[in-house]
């Protein structure tokens, strides 16, 4: 009794200690039904409340690293989370940080999305990631920011193997990541949201910060996850797809951003499908294919024609617009519109035009100045103020976030695409929809998108972000709507995609469409376009 009586604790703790021994009764006596205070807590808080009240005894020393069997034990989780601030603060808090990854392999069942992938990140460089959609690039971002463990191969961090066990983990050792599909609390405010990440607020005065996220346009939120992740000020950040959304302007003030992080000598990942943008910025380019590096270039040792023929594995044809259609007959046509957005001022202020059958009209300007409630008005889904709107025939819509609005992501592919398909008579006997049919209509539409990979049976959830806007993209074009609204419709999608989309828009066209896109790419809407609008505060502004 006299050692038991010598390693008693001083003080009561607020936990069980190191060496502490489990009470098994008074675990029992909680579980089922304990009266005292704090009954609602998870059990981890009401053993910590127990503590509290009686105490426990020790019978390890406090500092033994061993558990009462002398078994070694895992290291407390606070501990694990203070020598990882410390090893941010001494090793990458100077900003020295060389991660490499080694022979990284990522198997989700029977599907290989990376396979044996080396590459070295370095301070003081922009290293950016190229390859086609569902190429990996997304998987290899989420293992290097802890959302993912690599099926084999390992992380080596400053000359140390590294295993994350989460992103706060990752974050802890400096790492950041932009994701491509926003990790913002859609309820909270920008301040809210920047706060929870432990953003710097002075870094973020051009942002609406008493704003709600769940209000903002696609690329006000994109805006706002570029801001929490340069706020934290970590060593190594990475960028997915950071541009897809952004006007041509914002994605220059973006890259001259990403040059600033690489002159203060952080590492910055930039994964993106724009070859122009790697051109501009990277000093080291890797190329995926199909989950495998294929090409590693330094700067200057590549040219554009070389990364995107690395990219789709061999040459492809753009697709061209023809200079007429032929037909004439008006499709669409708005006169004098006054649209409200989500916070309640006038996002459409006095809009007028029509759109021809055979004809595709583009509408640019910075995001966020009334485009989307445009075309949400267009669609018939948000309220119009004053004003009209005559559609004729069939109308179809590409929303700007695919995820919110255009699929379910829970479901699989053969579902979401049957939400627009399970009316066509052709999948239907007796007015009943036959399940053979219905698979070889979306077999189909996934083979003419290039849907990777081709299983109508995963949850859209698990593929990857082009990919999901290609099922979008392919329910909606799958028969020539008489309308077709849409907006941001090669958003995330690399070249080859973008092509298969631009080449679908025209073939709708050809065929007597009539087609509005909504985009802030100048050179996506000058390819397709018979007539571009620029949208300013709600109002045309001039025709290109």
């Amino acid at each position: 009794m006299g050692v038991r009586d010598e390693q008693r604790p001083i003080e009561r703790r607020a936990g069980r200690g190191v060496g502490e021994r489990r009470d098994p009764r008074r675990e029992r006596f909680h579980r089922f039904g304990s009266p005292r205070k704090g009954r609602h807590l998870p059990r981890s808080d009401r053993t910590r409340g127990r503590a509290r009240g009686r105490g426990q005894r020790s019978l390890q020393p406090e500092t033994s690293g061993q558990d009462p069997e002398g078994c070694a034990r895992p290291p407390d989780a606070e501990v694990r989370r203070n020598h990882a601030r410390e090893a941010r603060r001494t090793e990458v808090g100077v900003l020295s940080l060389e991660l490499e990854v080694r022979n990284v392999t990522k198997q989700f069942g029977d599907v290989v999305a990376l396979r044996n992938v080396s590459l070295t990140l370095r301070g003081g460089e922009i290293h950016a990631i190229l390859g086609e959609n569902g190429a990996g690039k997304s998987t290899l971002a989420n293992i290097l920011s802890g959302s993912l463990a690599p099926t084999s191969g390992e992380l080596i961090l400053n000359g140390e193997a590294i295993r994350f066990s989460s992103t706060a983990e990752a974050r802890d050792y400096g790492i950041d990541i932009v994701h491509q599909h926003f990790m913002l609390v859609p309820a909270f405010t920008v301040r809210e949201n920047l706060l929870l990440f432990g953003a710097d607020l002075n870094k973020a005065r051009d942002l609406p910060l008493d704003a709600v996220v769940g209000e903002l346009s696609v690329g006000e939120q994109q805006r706002v996850e570029i801001a929490r992740a340069l706020g934290s000020g970590g060593a190594l950040v990475l960028f997915d797809e950071p541009t897809a959304v952004l006007t041509l302007e914002e994605s220059d003030a973006l890259l001259e951003r990403l040059r600033q992080l690489r002159a203060e000598g952080r590492a910055v990942v930039l994964i993106t499908h724009r070859v122009e943008e790697a051109l501009a910025v990277a000093d080291r380019i890797t190329v995926l294919r199909a989950g495998e590096v294929v090409g590693s270039y330094g700067a200057g040792e590549a040219t554009a024609e070389e990364l995107e023929r690395q990219i789709a594995g061999g040459q492809f044809d753009r697709p061209t617009r023809s200079s007429e259609s032929g037909v004439a007959e008006d499709r669409l046509i708005v006169e004098d519109l006054f649209v409200l957005a989500d916070r309640g001022h006038l996002a459409v202020n006095g809009v007028s035009f029509h759109v021809r059958a055979g004809e595709v009209l583009g509408i640019g300007g910075v995001d966020g100045n009334g485009q989307v409630e445009l075309a949400e008005a267009l669609v018939g889904i948000r309220p119009v103020e004053s004003g009209s709107i005559r559609r004729s025939g069939r109308v179809a819509y590409i929303p700007p976030d695919r995820n919110r609005d255009g699929l379910a992501l829970t479901m699989s592919v053969l579902d979401n695409l049957l939400i627009a398909g399970h009316r066509k008579p052709a999948l239907r006997r007796a007015g009943l929809l036959l399940p053979w049919l219905a698979r070889l209509w979306a077999e189909g539409i996934v083979r003419r998108f290039s849907v990777r990979p081709p299983y109508l049976d995963r949850p859209v959830v698990t593929l990857s972000g082009g990919n999901r806007q290609k099922v979008v993209v392919g329910r909606e074009l799958d028969e020539t709507p008489d309308v077709l609204i849409a907006v941001y419709p090669t958003r995330g999608l690399d070249v080859r995609s973008q092509a298969d989309v631009h080449r679908s828009i025209l073939d709708a066209r050809a065929a007597g469409c009539a087609v509005v896109v909504v985009s802030a790419d100048w050179d996506e809407l000058n390819a397709i376009s018979d007539r571009v609008f620029v949208l300013s505060r709600g109002q045309w502004r001039e025709e290109r």
